[in-house]
């Protein structure tokens, strides 16, 4: 894959590169365009994808937090910005509840695992939060975001979760390789983790009709 498709795309901030060899537009609305690659993946397909509502860019443990719980069917969820009191962007976006979420508590007692009494996590309750960039990075995951909520039985479908980067490209053509920068950087906070639950493989993430960004209009 190459950036070709995007040479004569009007408003391009940056163009990026992932590890499975998909390359990405960064436009000036913080939307993005990727020319998807099939290495790796299950399906082979390849060529321009829908444009993202909206794209943040987080470091893999952060990525990881959220889109390990995102994805669960069983859980309904919402990933927003944490917004300060005059309504502006904290540069933090979190991951929560948008309905309660009754769960049992797990532990090993001897080698087997032992199921505690249920718990009801309230709708509202925050799962994570985590710092992201609006600029991507070499070592960082691009997260294009088309929908912001995914109810029970949805599996995250609404937010593409994207490989780790591997080069940058800005507007003049400027390589910045993984020799000349490091990734990521930023410290994730700390994530209010739902017991009982273990990690899910992230998913490729999906296409909806219809972009609902959740406020992220406001990055």
């Amino acid at each position: 894959m190459d950036y070709e498709p995007f040479k004569t795309m009007p408003n391009v901030q940056a163009t990026f590169m992932t590890d499975r060899g998909s390359t990405y537009a960064l436009f000036d609305d913080q939307t993005t365009q990727r020319n998807r690659s099939g290495e790796r993946h299950e399906d082979k397909s390849t060529g321009l994808q829908q444009r993202s509502g909206k794209t943040i860019f987080l470091d893999r443990d952060s990525m990881n937090r959220v889109g390990s719980l995102f994805q669960r069917e069983e859980m309904g969820t919402r990933f927003v910005p944490v917004l300060d009191e005059q309504n502006k962007p904290t540069g933090k976006a979190k991951l929560e509840l948008i309905q309660d979420h009754t769960y049992r508590p797990s532990k090993t007692v001897s080698g087997k695992l032992v199921l505690g009494e249920p718990i009801t996590a309230k709708a509202g309750t925050v799962l994570a939060e985590v710092p992201y960039s609006t600029k991507p990075a070499v070592g960082m995951h691009p997260v294009e975001i088309m929908r912001s909520e995914s109810p029970v039985g949805d599996r995250g479908r609404g937010v593409h979760f994207g490989s780790k980067i591997t080069e940058v490209v800005d507007k003049l053509r400027d390589k910045i390789s993984a020799r000349g920068i490091g990734g990521g950087g930023m410290n994730p906070m700390d994530i209010e983790k739902v017991p009982g639950k273990r990690p899910l493989r992230m998913a490729a993430g999906g296409v909806v009709d219809k972009a609902d960004q959740g406020g992220w209009k406001l990055i």
